[in-house]
Parts: C-alpha cells; sequence; structure tokens
C-alpha cells in the first residue's frame, strides 16, 4: 500500500476524531458554563437571604446597652445574658446559621462581644468549647467583616474558611439611640446544606458529561462513515483519472491516428453526457487496451477495441454526422433487409475507421458528396455479412492508389508517398475486425467497397 492510499485511509478517521473532539470541547464548554451559572445563580440566591436575614437582626440589638460589655462583664451578667439569648434565638429558628455574633473594631483589630453560638469541641477534651465573646480576638477575620466595621455597611461574603469551618457569611451594622455606629453583626451560613443543594446539579452535570461524550462519539462515526464514502467516490474519480493517463503514456509513442482515435472515443463519451464513474467503465468495455511500441526500423500502434452489441443504425447514423463534421454530405441507401442489432467491435471504433475511408475517398475523388450503398450479401445462423459500396467522383490519382496494390504492410519502405502509407495503415486496421477493403475498378465512379464480417446479436 503506498503513502496515498496510506493517507486516504488515515485522512477520515483523523477528521472524524477532530470534528468529534471539537463537538465535545465546545459542548461540554458551553455546558460548563451553564453549571457555572448555576451555581452563581444558587450562590447569589443564598447571599440575598442571608443579607436580609442579618439586616434584620442586626435592627434588635440594643446599642446603648452593648456598648457596657467589655472584656471585664462576667458571662453570667443577667444584661449580658439577656442580650444574648436573643441572638441564640434568632441563630435557631435561621435555617443553615451555625454562628451570630457581634464584633467591635479598636484599633484595627476585630473583637467579638456577644456570642450565643454553641461550639466545637476543637480542644478533644468532651466538653464544647466556649464561645468567643467579651472581646476576645477575632485572630483572622474575612475581608467583607473589615470592610462592614470600616465602612459601617452591609456586606456578604464569598466562601471562605477559617479556623471554625467554611462558611458565607453576612454583616449588618448596628447603631445606639442616637444613631451612632456601634458594632457589626455576623452570621456565618454553613455550607454543608449548600453543598447537598448543588448535589442534583452535579448530578446532572456529569450525566450531560456522559451524553455529551456520547454524541461525540455518534458525530465522529458519522463523519467517519461519510468521509470514508466521500472517499472512496474521489478514489474512483482518482482511479479513473489514472486510468485516462495510463492509457495516454500508453499511447504517447504510438501513431497519431491511435491517438485521434482515443481522443474521439473520449469525446463521444463526454458528448453522450456520461458521468465519471460510468466513464470508467464503459471507457473500459470500449478500449480493452492500447499497446504502443517501436522496433529499430519500424513503428506500429494497434488499438485493440472492446467488442458490443449495438444497432447498424446507430453505426450508419453517426457516419452520416460524422462526415458533417468534415463537411462531406453521406448519402447512404440500403439494398436489403438486415437485422437491426449485431455483435461487433465498438460502434464508436468503427464509426472512426469507416468514416477515415469514406474521407479518403472523398479527398481523392474530389468530391463532399459520397454514396454508400449498403446490402446484406451472406447471412447463416451466427454470421452476417455486410457489402458497403462507397462512391464518388472519379480520379486518376484515386484509381493510381489501387493499380498494383494486393497486401498493404504498414511500413513506409513499400510505399511511394505517405497517403499511401496512410491507406495501407487504416486497411491493416480494418483487416484486424475483418472488415475487407475492396477497390472498384469502374471507369465512371472512384470508390472502394468494403466488406464489413459481423456476428449477430448476443444476449
Amino acid at each position: 500500500m503506498n503513502t496515498h492510499k496510506i493517507m486516504a485511509h488515515i485522512r477520515p478517521k483523523t477528521e472524524a476524531i477532530t470534528t468529534a473532539f471539537i463537538v465535545v470541547v465546545l459542548i461540554f464548554f458551553s455546558t460548563y458554563l451553564t453549571y457555572l451559572k448555576s451555581i452563581e445563580a444558587l450562590e447569589a440566591e443564598i447571599k440575598i437571604g442571608l443579607k436580609s436575614n442579618v439586616e434584620a437582626a442586626a435592627t434588635t440589638i440594643d446599642g446603648d446597652k452593648h456598648q457596657l460589655f467589655n472584656k471585664h462583664t462576667d458571662r453570667s451578667d443577667s444584661l449580658f445574658i439577656a442580650h444574648n439569648d436573643p441572638l441564640e434565638k434568632i441563630r435557631a429558628a435561621s435555617k443553615d446559621i451555625r454562628y451570630i455574633y457581634t464584633t467591635v473594631l479598636r484599633d484595627d483589630e476585630v473583637y467579638f462581644v456577644l456570642n450565643p453560638s454553641p461550639q466545637d469541641d476543637n480542644d478533644n477534651d468532651g466538653v464544647p468549647d466556649q464561645a468567643p465573646a467579651l472581646m476576645d480576638p477575632y485572630t483572622d477575620p474575612a475581608p467583607e467583616l473589615l470592610t462592614a466595621l470600616k465602612e459601617q455597611t452591609t456586606t456578604v461574603s464569598n466562601a471562605y474558611q477559617d479556623e471554625w469551618g467554611i462558611f458565607i457569611s453576612g454583616y449588618a451594622p448596628f447603631y445606639d439611640s442616637k444613631g451612632t455606629f456601634v458594632g457589626v453583626l455576623g452570621m456565618d451560613l454553613e455550607l454543608n446544606n449548600f453543598y447537598k443543594r448543588l448535589e442534583p446539579i452535579n448530578i446532572a452535570f456529569e450525566k450531560s458529561a456522559v451524553i455529551i461524550l456520547f454524541i461525540g462519539l455518534i458525530i465522529g462515526l458519522l463523519i467517519l462513515y461519510i468521509r470514508k464514502h466521500t472517499q472512496k467516490t474521489l478514489d474512483n474519480s482518482q482511479l479513473y483519472i489514472q486510468t485516462v493517463d495510463q492509457l495516454h503514456h500508453t499511447i504517447r509513442e504510438a501513431n497519431s491516428e491511435s491517438i485521434a482515435v482515443l481522443k474521439k472515443i473520449n469525446n463521444r463519451l463526454l458528448y453522450r453526457g456520461v458521468q465519471k464513474e460510468k466513464y470508467q467503465k464503459q471507457l473500459y468495455n470500449w478500449i480493452t487496451h492500447v499497446i504502443a511500441y517501436k522496433e529499430s526500423k519500424q513503428e506500429q500502434a494497434a488499438v485493440l477495441i472492446g467488442y458490443e452489441n449495438f444497432d447498424l443504425d446507430d453505426l450508419f447514423s453517426g457516419l452520416v454526422l460524422e462526415m458533417s463534421t468534415r463537411q462531406i454530405v453521406l448519402e447512404i441507401s440500403q439494398e436489403t433487409k438486415m437485422p437491426s442489432r449485431v455483435y461487433g467491435p465498438s460502434v464508436i471504433y468503427c464509426q472512426e475507421l469507416v468514416a477515415k475511408l469514406i474521407a479518403f475517398v472523398a479527398d481523392n475523388g474530389c468530391s463532399n458528396t459520397i454514396r454508400m450503398k449498403i446490402g446484406m450479401i451472406e447471412e447463416d445462423i451466427t454470421h452476417i455479412k455486410l457489402n458497403c459500396r462507397i462512391e464518388g467522383r472519379y480520379t486518376e490519382n484515386f484509381a493510381a492508389y489501387f493499380r498494383n496494390y494486393h497486401h498493404p504492410a504498414i511500413d513506409s519502405n513499400s510505399h511511394s508517398n505517405a497517403r499511401e502509407f496512410d491507406l495501407a495503415t487504416l486497411i491493416n486496421q480494418l483487416g484486424r475486425y475483418h472488415m475487407v477493403v475492396i477497390p472498384l475498378t469502374a471507369s465512371d465512379v472512384s470508390g472502394i467497397v468494403l466488406q464489413m464480417h459481423l456476428e449477430k446479436h448476443k444476449e
């Protein structure tokens, strides 16, 4: 298998894989964007709800009394408990709020004040840790908390992780009775349930990924099928082109008459509108092969034509058309009844050879009107013999060609001029297909009798 054939087999697969990959990437990318947008929409929904909750809860804090709490306040102080417990009730009533607390800013440091939220057992002593409050420092505050404290505005963070876990937090400022900023209320939303809400989206995305891969596979197989079919058609066309190139190469050294025959057959095929795929088959059917060879002192070329069934009417009507293209009027008359369909050399090749013979009579008889009388002289079960009398005006030059004619050989040394050599070549070609040329000896006309030996129609 040559490189071209290897590439012809590899190329459809490469194109199918490339196309499938591009389709999968594009669909996956668009699906992934949809997935991200869904997460962003869900996160935005959570942030809006958290912001509403923290702002509403901040309005319940008494800013005046909140300023009374400091690091010296006892956790058992009734005032402290009275302000701590309402926040715990808010936390417990709000779904997924893990921590609720108040903070203040002192010298750019963040401190907890109220914090009723139950804590984890981070020290593993079997007892929940004490909640940071009453001016315990917040060592790793979220940037949004700092913004809320410094700019006295409501903020909501993105997901973040600190020493207490992974959260989304909302922060809202609260004030004293004079409207003076006191601190910020913080609510931390635990993300466990958030991730659970993402599970259906994640599952849908995973299913989409599987479907996308399946679609890519289907598209790849479809492209592979289409390209292989297209490649097969292209290979047939290339095979046709190679066939013609090989034929042309074979006849490159053949004589001009053989080349003219091939060109004529090509033109006839194109005139009939034969498609390329059928063209190749008919070309092989009508031209079996062309053999050209040279010897040291002689040059020969033979065109071996495939045999076929054809109508005699097609042969003779084609001759009339062919001669009209050469400005020769051919008048055909039929003297006896003949079979309509026969078997013999390709009708196009027969027309080509007989047309040359008619043209020879016309040229040497100096007449553009030629009469052709057709009759059947022999017939048996399988064969017929036609007698075609081709007549033109008598000239001495025409008679001279056949004056001493016995058996022409295709040898330029055996003939006095090129015209005699061309006639000898033509008669020799006709003879290969059982068509015999007999010169007319009448003194009033120039002409030839062509006897054609044909078989009857074959199934």
